[in-house]
């Protein structure tokens, strides 16, 4: 993921303007940093969830919203700017790497009893069975974080900036309650699996959704009419305009986030490369109309209302997807 985000990375700086480029290279060293946290805490997430450690993710992502967006807004007061908010970004990783890596990792009873020989010869003796949802998910995590460097790239770092405070405001907050509901769902589905009883597959399906969903209802229609509101009297009249990108930002997240908490389905049936096919299609859509945006010379705000339409359009094909294969899911079981 490193890798891709970094490239892709370089690329836009070789076409954004010497200003906008300049303004964005003081920053620039927080970008590998970030990645290691935050892939080693996907990492690390995904194997709690297989071992039913709800408790340490609970934990996790407790201390994530806390410590994390505590600190932004702290750093924040003190006048510190885009260090406060970067620097709130890896206190919320750590924060949450802190509990799993003490409960996963360190806690380990078998910590050191397998080799590294023997991880390298287990490697090569699966190379020709990759997981197709690895690399995959890595473009879906470039596809959610890229978008705030990407319009501090072609735009202006304000802008990205603007897109970056939506996402603490609005992406974390959704993303907790979707990764809350997500072990559940995984927990029963593999229950259901294991047990061959398929008739609960879809009843923990629309459970799980409609949760989310409804969640996502409330909060983003909180958002659509607070932020012009509250932001200005609460941060200044400086950040008036930022309401309006907060506004668009919330309309670009709350699709996916709507289908977060059932986001692994295509992967507990064995669709790997169908999944892998929807992240990437919705990727190259998202780059297109980008660069479509800024060969035309378009707004910035502009750009992310049709981010936000396309990813609505995913939204609604990937839930009959996953209706869909839940359904077949719970036949095969």
């Amino acid at each position: 993921m490193g890798c891709i985000y970094g490239t892709i990375a370089f690329c836009l700086s070789l076409i954004a303007t010497q200003a906008t480029a300049a303004a964005v290279l003081e920053y620039w060293y927080f970008i590998p940093v970030a990645l290691v946290c935050a892939a080693l805490y996907e990492i690390l997430a995904m194997e709690a969830s297989r071992q039913h450690n709800f408790v340490a993710m609970a934990n996790a992502q407790f201390r994530q919203s806390f410590f994390g967006v505590g600190a932004q807004i702290i750093i924040g007061i003190f006048s510190h700017g885009p260090i406060g908010l970067l620097v709130g970004f890896l206190v919320n990783q750590t924060a949450g790497l802190t509990i799993l890596l003490r409960a996963l990792v360190f806690g380990n009873p078998f910590r050191g009893s397998i080799s590294r020989n023997e991880i390298r010869v287990a490697a090569w003796l699966e190379r020709r069975y990759p997981l197709y949802s690895s690399w995959s998910s890595s473009l879906d995590a470039l596809n959610k974080w890229s978008l705030p460097l990407t319009m501090s790239l072609l735009w202006t770092p304000a802008i990205g900036g603007f897109v970056f405070l939506a996402d603490r405001l609005i992406g974390r907050p959704m993303m907790l309650t979707g990764n809350a509901l997500l072990p559940v769902f995984i927990a029963r589905v593999s229950k259901a699996i294991r047990e061959k009883s398929g008739q609960d597959i879809v009843p923990a399906f629309k459970h799980a959704f409609r949760r989310q969903f409804a969640a996502s209802i409330v909060f983003t229609t909180a958002v659509l009419i607070g932020a012009p509101l509250l932001i200005p009297p609460i941060f200044g009249e400086g950040w008036r305009e930022s309401a309006s990108y907060i506004q668009a930002m919330v309309l670009v997240i709350a699709p996916s986030a709507t289908l977060q908490s059932v986001s692994h389905i295509m992967q507990l049936a064995g669709r790997q490369k169908a999944a892998s096919a929807l992240i990437v299609s919705k990727l190259i859509a998202t780059i297109i109309i980008i660069g479509t945006g800024r060969i035309l010379h378009m707004e910035a705000i502009t750009v992310l209302l049709e981010i936000a339409v396309a990813h609505g359009l995913f939204a609604v094909i990937t839930y009959i997807i996953y209706r869909r294969i839940a359904s077949v899911l719970a036949q095969q079981a």
